[in-house]
């Protein structure tokens, strides 16, 4: 359900399945939302049945760089409408956290990857980053759960440097959240030990709450 659109100046093209031979066929085009203040609109993109999902980590929110947005659209026949803006809740506010760094998106569930701010799980310098969930109730997207890695390792370096990739990569399904960890350290036990080495970690949704389940190494 994911895709990726790196050219951040182009629009979002949408779409649809012809057949058995899954032909891709354009449909619409998503400009960049009116007002919105934005050099990366388009960057990653995800869909399911009749709803998309677009992100903007680079959007500037009340004049501070790089705050980012996700928005939610639903077909309407031919066309895509507009159904909301997602932003970071108001408690994880932080200038240059590329919210919406990654987004997918499976029936009523979106998840949105935060790839940096003081929004992390970690002791170490809490630049880590994390995941938010948002659920559908009619037509309102709600924020169900934040997703923090419970043990995250660091990679090494000056304090600016202390990430491990955590939410630059993210997929849903169902009660299923996976997310990337590019540049982890491992948990610390021989062989998942090893610099940079990378971890995927799997969530679980039980009832409205979310918790980690598992690290996965290579």
């Amino acid at each position: 359900m994911q895709s990726s659109l790196k050219n951040s100046l182009l629009p979002v093209f949408l779409s649809i399945l012809n057949g058995i031979a899954l032909a891709q066929l354009p449909e619409f085009t998503i400009d960049v939302p009116d007002g919105a203040t934005t050099h990366g609109f388009g960057y990653r993109s995800a869909i399911d049945g009749d709803y998309a999902v677009v992100s903007d980590p680079n959007q500037e929110i009340d004049g501070q760089d790089h705050r980012g947005a996700a928005y939610v659209y639903k077909r309407n026949g031919s066309s895509w409408e507009l159904e909301q803006k997602l932003t970071v809740p108001n408690s994880d506010l932080n200038q240059y956290m590329y919210f919406a760094w990654s987004v997918d998106i499976d029936g009523n569930s979106i998840v949105v990857g935060v790839w940096c701010g003081a929004t992390g799980g970690g002791s170490e310098n809490n630049l880590e980053g994390a995941a938010f969930v948002f659920v559908r109730d009619g037509t309102t997207w709600s924020q169900q759960g934040r997703l923090v890695q419970t043990n995250p390792q660091m990679t090494s370096g000056s304090s600016s440097s202390n990430k491990n990739g955590f939410g630059e990569s993210v997929a849903i399904s169902g009660d299923y959240v996976i997310m990337g960890a590019r540049v982890d350290d491992g948990n610390g036990t021989s062989p998942n030990n090893k610099d940079r080495q990378g971890a995927a970690v799997i969530f679980v949704r039980s009832g409205t709450t979310w918790s980690e389940q598992q690290e996965i190494f290579a």
